[in-house]
């Protein structure tokens, strides 16, 4: 019975339990009456935090394992889906630009200049020679 009051006062002092509780607990141990209530089983409430602490560090654990799975299929992927992406994206401006050079070739020209490349060539435009 003294291990029960000892116990009773440390789930106090930890604040597991309030004041009314102990007072509760111990006068049912002292007149050796059963529990007014279902006490909470704080016995194992380390060993399941403990369960559950381990439980969680597998489950990130396998997270990050299947992340890292998963990136190492998607890497080459991305990197040939970004190469391309680049690719056409230089094509487009490279056509972008000798339309550009060509339409402001023909607005100087009023239409009769004959562009190549990024510039007109002088001796192709009219009435210049």
């Amino acid at each position: 019975m003294k291990k029960e009051r000892i116990k009773i006062l440390e789930m106090l002092e930890e604040g597991k339990i309030s004041v009314d509780d102990a007072t509760k607990l111990l006068e049912a141990l002292k007149s050796g009456s059963a529990f007014p209530w279902d006490a909470p089983d704080y016995d194992d409430a380390e060993e399941k935090l403990n369960e559950f602490s381990k439980n969680v560090d597998q489950f990130a654990k396998d997270c990050s394992e299947k992340f890292s799975s998963v990136y190492k299929e998607v890497e080459p992927k991305l990197k040939s889906a970004t190469k391309v992406v680049l690719e056409k994206t230089v094509s487009l401006l490279d056509d972008v630009s000798r339309s550009l050079n060509e339409a402001a070739c023909n607005m100087e020209n009023k239409g009769d200049c004959c562009c190549e490349g990024d510039e007109c060539k002088e001796e192709d435009k009219p009435g210049e020679n």
